[in-house]
Parts: structure tokens; sequence; C-alpha cells
């Protein structure tokens, strides 16, 4: 799994930015002052947010001094991934007693939503939110158990049967 992509807006000096990155090798080169370590401080607090759930990891001074229209802040990280990952993924998502024909055909049916993984966390002045999406399918535990992520749900057996 590696990063493809890095979306910020309204992020400390960044109304909005939006980067890809290779698989391989990338260099952050500039002026001093203009945002390089910003970056990489949105994608620290962003993965304190999601896995450590540190619900302050952002905090006020981290949206952009000239919002003036109040538009909410938000770091998203995108991630491609390859096989290994995908079969890690499904491990995860299905349930306990699914076999591997089970889980290869769960595979089969998800199809593109197991080829990008994308974090994100979005903070506004009334509400501060985070979110794992594969696809277009949300994957966080609170969605989950919430109705706030319709599009959220876990294939059973029969549903596996009938594809």
């Amino acid at each position: 799994m590696w990063i493809s992509s890095i979306n910020l807006n309204n992020f400390r000096c960044f109304k909005s930015l939006s980067l890809s990155a290779s698989r391989d090798l990338n260099i952050s080169v500039g002026e001093n002052n203009v945002g390089k370590t910003s970056v990489f401080i949105a994608v620290s607090k962003l993965f304190s947010a999601i896995w450590d759930k540190q619900t302050q990891a952002f905090q006020q001074a981290d949206i952009r001094r000239n919002n003036l229209a109040g538009n909410a802040m938000s770091v998203v990280c995108s991630f491609s991934l390859d096989a290994n990952d995908k079969r890690d993924i499904v491990n995860v998502l299905s349930p306990k007693d699914f076999d591997l024909n089970a889980k290869r055909m769960l595979i089969r049916r998800m199809g593109s939503e197991l080829d990008t993984l994308q974090v994100g966390f979005e903070w506004s002045e009334t509400s501060q939110d985070t979110y794992i999406k594969l696809g277009s399918l949300y994957i966080r535990d609170d969605a989950l158990r919430s109705e706030q992520h319709p599009r959220m749900k876990r294939f059973t057996q029969a549903e596996l049967d009938e594809a």
C-alpha cells in the first residue's frame, strides 16, 4: 500500500492543494515558508486522528486564516492497493465463517472497489468527522453501527452465493 494522492482544503496556508505521489520516490522542494512541512504535518495528524483515535489531533490553528467563507477544513489521503493489501482487507471485512472460496467471490464482487483506500478528516465550525473508504464503501467502525453512511454494507454468504 502506498500514498497515491494527498488533498488539503483550508489547511494552514493552503486554500486547496492536490498532490499526486509516485510509488517509488517523492521529493518536496520549495522556498522556506511555503508549506512543505504543512503537508507532512497534515498527513501525520490525519493518521493520529484515524488510527490513534486522537480527536484533538487537529486544532483551530490548523484551519486556514483567510478562510472568510467559513468553509470546512479537510485532509484526505488516497492509497493504491496491491494484491496482498486487497486480500488483507477482504479478511477484515468478511464474516469470520467465510471460507476461501467465499472470500474469492467477495473480491470478484467488489471488483474495482478494492483498488483504492481513502482516509479523511473533515472539520467545520459545527462538526468533525473521520472516515475510511474502500472505493465508495465507508468502512469506519462507527459507520457500521449508524445510519450516517448507508452505502456501507457487509456481504452475507447468501449474497455471495447469488453472485
